[in-house]
């Protein structure tokens, strides 16, 4: 490492102290397992001075034997310093930047005097010396990353407020539909789009907003982002009627697709390299404790106060967390981004991720194969196509070449599509089933749910430990498959109510997820520069949202599907069951009409049978409502089942991913 002395042209040579050995060294390092020289001696300077550092030219070798007689093997580069402050550690206490001449005075081995004795000492780079870095923005200049590092847990915990606010309005609304319904005096389609608008702008907009705030400032995105969402909840709060309460809840959407990319490249900023899996996979506890508390916490405020308290709940904390992101979140930004804007790539981004959300919310109602969804969902696809030709063609495209063909964080992003898609969708089935099924009431049945989240509460934190040390893929594989077994242990569910029977397997699911959702956070955004974390979190986001809107669709038109050809056939079983018993025509139909009834009909009322044969044929309609569940369960285990290859590409942990974008953009 070198640089020109301040005001003048000698140059000046970067020396460590390590009080291990209490020797004078050119910083250097151990190779992990699975990483390049190149990768090591970027990542190893970052971690002994807190210096990045651009990668030159390669000055040579040497060979030595160490203390226990082991041939050792030594590669030199030339490079840089680009941004950072040494922070004293264990490893190394104290750093020096000198002339050759000190250097050589100073240094303890003699392998690394003959290194600096071979350097042009007289100020002029050789010809393949690295370049000076881009030139920057002025006014986009971020504060030193050990200023970042010392207030990490402050600007984290204003950003994981936002955050949860943000997911907990996902799934709060879930439980109280049909208090919605009765109260606002609406149909069960109307009130449904309460909860899907919601979900349907939050996703269009989290690519394009990660984007803009990377250039023009992520603090500023997140206090807009912070009092957008305060102030639609606030209206939803107010809102009169039905129609005004969708309306208002897109305006929160938006202040949610503000702030969730948000959370993720923050909290990759902030966190140094060593602590980066560990910042990543808090994040996952925020995101587990929304998913825990939204249904049961919407649950009792419905109850005990009213639906206008799901929403004004936001208020206050949303007051809180402005002035506290104006109190302890600096401004940060991406200096090298264009201050130009892909308009363009966001709106045919946009309108995709819009045509594919509606038309997958809508299909179950409409029939996959009308025209409306079908021409929807083609639409999106032609939009999709027609972005992709932007970001390569396009003048300033939203998409860097460095991210495209980043494998690791393409394939985690499409990972997590996959968890999210057997995540949600069972998530929301096994409920029904609670409740259709089973009886429970909507406030039980969140309950019921609640160990999934419970216990992936408890999971999440222990797998931060280990996530910088160990590969993502390693934790990420093991808790699919911890997912997939969980899904088809799930899938062997009672017809009658039977809790103790769906436990373990809720456990296992938690288990699963408490693991996947960090491991996969960290494989993605540990794999993106700082110069790419809003793009990157974005983009990470929008996968787990349409994940969930897909997951949902998909596997509703499963259950669907399945219901529709099970139901008729245990029907005409049930009325040769009353048939049998000697029951007169009518009474057979009256039977069989109130077993196989609608759970979603406004007359619906659970049928309680009190003969054997009425529970003969209540067995076989709840039979066949098992099934389809079951299958619906299993489709869901394929998913992640089909996620396990993709999750295999996330090889590095932050340190390690780190170091290699630091070498590859050096050239």
């Amino acid at each position: 490492m070198r640089r020109l002395r301040d005001g003048g042209p000698e140059w000046e040579i970067l020396l460590v102290h390590r009080p291990k050995y209490d020797d004078w060294s050119l910083p250097k390092g151990k190779l992990d397992p699975g990483e390049g020289f190149e990768e090591a001696a970027l990542r190893e300077v970052e971690e002994e001075t807190g210096l990045r550092a651009s990668l030159g030219r390669e000055l040579g070798e040497a060979r030595y034997d160490d203390r226990k007689g082991r041939s050792k093997l030594v590669r030199y580069w030339l490079m840089t310093p680009l941004e950072g402050r040494f922070i004293p550690n264990h490893e190394v206490d104290e750093v020096a930047w000198m002339t050759p001449d000190e250097a050589r005075g100073r240094l303890t081995y003699g392998f690394d005097r003959e290194l600096v004795e071979g350097l042009d000492a007289g100020g002029a780079p050789a010809a393949s010396a690295p370049a000076p870095p881009e030139s920057v923005d002025p006014k986009r200049r971020n504060p030193p990353l050990e200023e970042l590092y010392a207030r990490k847990w402050p600007i984290f915990l204003v950003t994981m407020v936002g955050l949860f606010m943000a997911l907990i309005d996902v799934t709060i609304v879930n439980i109280t539909i049909p208090t919605l319904q009765r109260k606002l005096h609406a149909s069960v389609d109307t009130v449904s789009w309460v909860l899907n608008a919601y979900n349907i702008m939050f996703a269009v907009l989290l690519v394009s907003m990660g984007r803009l705030a990377d250039q023009f400032g992520r603090r500023r995105f997140f206090l807009i982002g912070m009092s957008i969402f305060t102030f639609g909840s606030l209206l939803c709060a107010l809102a009169p009627s039905v129609h005004a309460l969708i309306a208002f809840r897109v305006v929160q959407a938006v202040g949610a697709g503000v702030l969730a990319p948000l959370a993720l490249a923050i909290t990759a900023l902030i966190f140094p390299p060593k602590q980066r899996g560990l910042g990543l996979a808090l994040l996952a506890v925020v995101a587990n404790t929304a998913a825990a508390i939204g249904p049961p916490l919407g649950g009792v405020l419905v109850q005990y106060a009213s639906w206008h308290w799901i929403f004004l709940i936001n208020v206050p904390i949303g007051i809180v967390g402005v002035a506290m992101a104006i109190r302890v979140m600096p401004e940060t930004y991406d200096p090298h981004a264009s201050r130009q804007v892909d308009l363009v790539g966001m709106i045919l981004l946009g309108l995709s991720v819009f045509a594919l959300t509606y038309g997958l919310v809508e299909a179950n109602n409409r029939g996959w194969g009308s025209a409306e969804i079908v021409g929807l969902l083609s639409g999106s696809v032609v939009l999709a196509v027609l972005f992709g030709l932007s970001q390569r063609y396009g003048r300033y495209p939203m998409l860097t070449r460095a991210l495209i063909r980043n494998r690791q964080f393409m394939g985690s992003s499409a990972a997590f599509l996959l968890f999210a898609m057997g995540v949600m969708g069972p998530l929301f089935l096994a409920a029904l089933a609670f409740v259709n099924m089973w009886g429970y009431s909507q406030l039980d049945a969140a309950f019921a749910i609640s160990p999934i989240p419970l216990v992936g509460l408890i999971v999440a934190p222990i797998v931060g430990r280990f996530a910088d040390r160990v590969r993502p893929r390693t934790i990420g594989v093991a808790a699919l498959v911890a997912m997939t077994g969980g899904l088809l242990w799930l899938a062997d569910l009672p017809a009658s109510p039977h809790y103790t029977k769906v436990l373990p397997a809720l456990v296992v699911i938690g288990a699963g997820m408490g693991a996947a959702f960090p491991a996969l956070n960290v494989g993605a955004m540990g794999s993106v520069s700082g110069q790419e974390l809003g793009l990157g979190s974005g983009i990470v986001n929008m996968a787990r949202q349409l994940g969930f809107a897909m997951g949902i669709a998909v596997l509703v038109a499963v259950f669907t599907g399945a219901i529709g050809d099970k139901v008729p056939k245990a029907a005409a079983k049930a009325g040769r069951v009353a048939h049998a018993a000697g029951l007169p025509p009518a009474r057979q139909r009256a039977l069989v009409k109130r077993a196989f009834a609608n759970p979603n009909d406004r007359s619906y009322h659970r049928f309680q049978p009190r003969t054997p044969t009425e529970r003969a044929v209540s067995g076989l309609a709840r039979g066949a409502a098992r099934d389809s569940f079951s299958t619906a369960f299993r489709v869901a285990a394929l998913c992640e089942l089909l996620a396990i290859p993709l999750a295999l590409t996330m090889r590095r942990h932050p340190g390690q991913a780190q170091a290699a974008h630091a070498a590859a953009a050096a050239g």
